[in-house]
């Protein structure tokens, strides 16, 4: 493969500070769109060069495609060239058009590629992507929008550019991923600045909502149907028996099919409080098991001789489940809607 050299002069031209005139280089891609062995030439808005295969292009664009089967210029017309190729000017800039075409040419678009990608050259990219009507990179990058590493990071950030930009599907991913902040404190971002008050309320009550209903998972126990854990079984020191009863636990607990346990372990309780009170800020499924919850319960079980040869495997089995029911009741509420009932009914 031949590649094109690195620098080359457009007749287009720039003026100086005193009047005159000097031709404007233009930078050649990187690999792989530096290949002297292409047909057509996409150039930047930062006068970068891309050189391109017009069968890839045309299968990944109908936009292109129409555009390459359009009769050629008629004599006289001016169609810019370089190196015998044709020149197309488009108005994304050099990043944008880079990771574009990098989807359409998938052996340069790898995994370690893609994590180094921000989500803020995602969103232009898939701008680009819906302008050239190219629907297969759109999706893929759609898929990327909404990578863990991104939810992880700013979930509300995510939220509100996705709003902006009327990507539904990724709203409401961002939306439940905002479930993991509590909902007083959250951190100011300036992309904020582009949503409604009526579309933060929106999230605001969604997350109040799935709050309640967690919370509720974590007292109502009628979804628990095993009951042969050692927390209801102990004959410890951390027990508690309805002869004494303590701060710290009930006397029983009802579970499905209005089992009742009289035999409790402390700590067990103490962890269901302390989640119950944690879900209600932040009330998602992997909030049950949040490592330092779940280290705080087993280092009280620790303490038991009783507890502490089952504890391990059974809470780490039982938060799991717990955290399934969570997801389960939050599911439930819905999706937070993206405009209200009033706006609807005005634009249909």
């Amino acid at each position: 493969m031949s590649t094109a050299p690195p620098v080359a002069l457009s007749p287009l031209v720039d003026a100086n500070t005193d009047g005159s005139s000097v031709a404007k280089p233009f930078i050649n891609a990187r690999p792989p769109f530096d290949d002297l062995g292409a047909d057509i030439i996409l150039r930047s808005s930062s006068g970068v060069d891309f050189y391109l295969s017009r069968p890839i292009l045309s299968f990944a664009s109908p936009f292109f495609d129409t555009m390459f089967s359009l009769p050629l210029p008629q004599a006289g017309a001016v169609q810019e060239m370089k190196d015998g190729k044709p020149v197309i000017s488009v108005e994304e800039d050099e990043d944008t058009l880079d990771l574009l075409l990098k989807y359409c040419y998938p052996r340069w678009c790898t995994t370690l590629e893609l994590e180094k990608t921000s989500f803020e050259k995602l969103i232009s990219a898939r701008q680009a992507a819906e302008k050239y009507e190219m629907e297969g990179v759109e999706n893929r990058i759609r898929e990327e929008l909404i990578a863990e590493r991104f939810l992880a990071k700013d979930p509300l950030r995510m939220y509100a550019i996705a709003l902006r930009y009327r990507l539904e599907r990724e709203t409401r991913v961002a939306a439940k991923a905002t479930l993991r902040l509590p909902i007083l404190g959250r951190q100011y971002f300036d992309e904020l600045e582009y949503i409604s008050a009526g579309a933060h309320h929106r999230l605001q009550v969604y997350h109040l909502k799935c709050a309640e209903v967690a919370k509720k998972v974590a007292t109502n126990l009628d979804w628990m149907t095993a009951d042969k854990y050692v927390w209801f079984e102990c004959n410890g020191e951390c027990r508690n028996q309805a002869s004494y009863t303590i701060n710290y636990t009930p006397e029983v607990v009802t579970i499905s099919g209005n089992r009742r346990k009289w035999v409790l372990s402390r700590w067990w309780w103490e962890y269901m409080t302390q989640a119950g009170r944690a879900l209600a800020e932040r009330p998602l499924g992997a909030t049950v098991t949040d490592p330092d919850l779940m280290d705080d319960a087993l280092g009280k079980a620790s303490g038991c001789g009783f507890c502490r040869g089952r504890a391990f495997k059974e809470m780490r089995a039982f938060a799991n489940v717990f955290s399934d029911e969570v997801d389960k009741a939050i599911a439930e509420v819905g999706q937070v809607p993206l405009m209200s009932t009033t706006i609807l009914i005005a634009q249909s």
